[in-house]
């Protein structure tokens, strides 16, 4: 199933770093993200931090790759899966584990220097690069999605460069998960249980022959 969670938190990041200083968000919260794309962040932490000690580990693309089996968000359907909607919202992560077994996961919403394809840029993207992406000609070569992709990616390099004060704080927390119950016998169970030997008839689980 499609995830299409990324365009809301690009959208109103770009609208953020319009606004007056005392206007703009303090941070992004679990409430800034859709259930998609917290179910599918979440099910990641418990296979791959679950059972580690109580500390602070850092997320890679490397590391969300190998979870979910994906490459690069520019191949076919990766930028519309969970996995692209956490890499083009969260990227390089931290996850900090508590010790009642709760995830704080802290990030930062901007774009670093670099184009869409990970190759490193000399400065920051203008209004011309942006336009480029939306060429005739690059359209033509790169497919829409991936020109659409580039040029969403260049105007975010524009309005919220790493470092600048349109950047925004994330701070997401997943609560600890419910204690596993202890199962306990049945009161009449455990009162035949108690009582059978006295009869002769020994333990139920091995009865006398």
């Amino acid at each position: 199933m499609a995830n299409f969670g990324q365009i809301s938190t690009f959208m109103k990041a770009i609208g953020n770093s319009y606004l007056p200083k005392g206007m703009q968000t303090e941070q992004y919260t679990n409430e800034d993200f859709n259930d998609e794309t917290k179910t599918a962040l979440l099910k990641f932490l418990q296979a791959n931090y679950g059972d580690k000690e109580a500390g602070t580990y850092p997320v890679s693309y490397d590391d969300l790759n190998n979870y979910f089996k994906t490459q690069s968000v520019l191949n076919d359907g990766g930028l519309f899966s969970d996995a692209g909607a956490i890499k083009t919202t969260l990227g390089a992560f931290n996850v900090n584990k508590r010790p009642d077994g709760s995830f704080q996961i802290t990030d930062t919403y901007d774009f670093n220097k670099t184009d869409e394809y990970g190759n490193p840029l000399n400065k920051t993207p203008t209004f011309g690069d942006v336009m480029s992406r939306l060429s005739p000609s690059n359209i033509m070569d790169k497919g829409f999605g991936k020109s659409l992709y580039g040029a969403a990616r260049m105007f975010g390099g524009m309005r919220i460069p790493e470092g600048s004060s349109n950047a925004i704080p994330i701070n997401i927390n997943f609560p600890a998960p419910p204690p596993v119950p202890v199962m306990r016998p049945n009161v009449e169970e455990q009162q035949v249980a108690e009582v059978a030997p006295q009869f002769g008839f020994g333990s139920l689980r091995k009865p006398s022959l």
